[in-house]
């Protein structure tokens, strides 16, 4: 195996100015400044330590266009590395030609890296940064106690191992295409999430059927399962795996690590989130397998009906609705009572098979997505470790020794 050679970070920075560069001081940019519009501000909840996202645009903050012109140091755009210095260290994030805006100001707790293309790939020091073991070794570089740091000075002299450029570009091409089909097929079951929506909502909207409650079409299940009784091998899905806003649960892990009870649910039942409703966490399980009890297990009591109960359980209406009646102040929780007594209009049984004919075949397919991404992320985070090490080169592409 070749042995690369091993760099500080700070010397593959460009040589243009503010390169590396923190954000703005904290209350030139505090939340007082914040608009509807403008120069986003990526904030720590905008990056992750999940490989898979590069960049979270969910939930972003603005600057109007004069107050982030006084940022110019901590303006980043396409090909700029971002990360955490404050709080969640080790966190990384891409500026890439998936970002929405054309450029965004570094939060006060972010750090900035414009790389020289001539001796960095942007994308292969983005993997190569996130990977597991770059971000073990920031965690433990971490300053601080109740809250965690990691300062430019660090960042500047973290060590990174960097193959030839051309080399660089072939392992992120390949990490890269893995990554571009998930989002391809996410943005896939976005867009057939809403036809979806719109068909049960025509459905819903056209029938002249009484108005009746959402258990009439689905129960309830309560399978509870002790730790000792769920195998190590089992698909497990918690709170976090939950997505927000999408019925396509498209994370789950082996059951490992569970030591107290859990629910047991089949594939293509409803698994609505009742801890904090607000969060809107309620898909379709994929597969079989056993989660978190505060997930609560809807089965369509037909199979024709499984989008209407899903469409239906993760609405805007009904959400918003269970949130302001959820129990508890730190912890609120929905109940099933409320989410069964839920209005709904009553199809007949035959407009229940007109809309299961044209939505069930749309939602499985939709749902094969997931599986097929699961697959992708598995197969991508297998190769990430071996190609970033070396231990597994790319042919003809790269040149060199294998």
């Amino acid at each position: 195996m070749t042995r690369w050679p091993i760099l500080a970070l700070g010397d593959v920075a460009s040589a243009t100015p503010n390169a590396m560069a923190t954000g703005p001081f904290g209350s030139a940019i505090s939340s007082r400044f914040f608009v509807s519009s403008g120069v986003p501000v990526i904030r720590g909840s905008n990056l992750s330590t999940d490989v898979g996202v590069r960049l979270n645009e969910d939930n972003l903050a603005f600057l109007a266009p004069d107050k982030a012109g006084e940022f110019s140091r901590s303006l980043a755009r396409v090909g700029d590395l971002i990360f955490t210095c404050w709080g969640t260290v080790g966190q990384v994030g891409l500026i890439d030609s998936r970002a929405t805006f054309p450029e965004y100001i570094v939060s006060n707790k972010q750090m900035k890296l414009t790389p020289d293309l001539e001796r960095a790939d942007p994308l292969f020091l983005y993997y190569l940064l996130s990977s597991p073991a770059m971000v073990e070794q920031v965690q433990q570089r971490a300053i601080g106690a109740a809250v965690p740091g990691f300062n430019l000075g660090q960042l500047r002299e973290l060590p990174v191992c960097l193959p030839p450029v051309a080399e660089q570009h072939a392992i992120a091409a390949t990490l890269g295409a893995l990554d571009d089909k998930i989002d391809s097929n996410r943005r896939s079951q976005v867009v057939g999430q809403s036809l979806v929506r719109a068909l049960v909502d025509q459905a819903m909207a056209t029938s002249d059927g009484p108005v009746g409650v959402l258990s009439d079409y689905c129960h309830l299940v309560v399978d509870p399962v002790s730790a000792a009784d769920i195998g190590p091998e089992t698909p497990y899905i918690s709170m976090g795996q939950m997505p927000r806003g999408s019925i396509f649960v498209d994370s789950w892990e082996q059951a490992t690590r569970v030591s107290s009870g859990k629910s047991r649910f089949e594939k293509d039942d409803v698994l609505f989130g009742k801890l904090r409703p607000y969060f809107r966490k309620v898909g379709v399980a994929p597969i079989s397998g056993v989660c978190t009890t505060e997930l609560l297990v809807i089965r369509p009591d037909r199979a024709s009906n499984l989008p209407l109960v899903a469409c239906v359980a993760s609405s805007d209406a009904l959400i918003d609705s269970l949130s302001a009646s959820a129990t508890g102040t730190r912890m609120p929780r929905a109940s099933w009572g409320d989410l069964a007594k839920w209005p709904v209009a009553m199809l007949s049984a035959d407009e229940q098979d007109d809309l299961g004919s044209v939505t069930v075949p749309l939602l499985q397919k939709l749902m094969q997505l997931t599986i097929e991404n699961h697959r992708l992320v598995a197969l991508r985070n297998v190769l990430l470790p071996e190609l970033l090490s070396g231990r597994l080169r790319l042919g003809a592409r790269c040149g060199g020794e294998h």
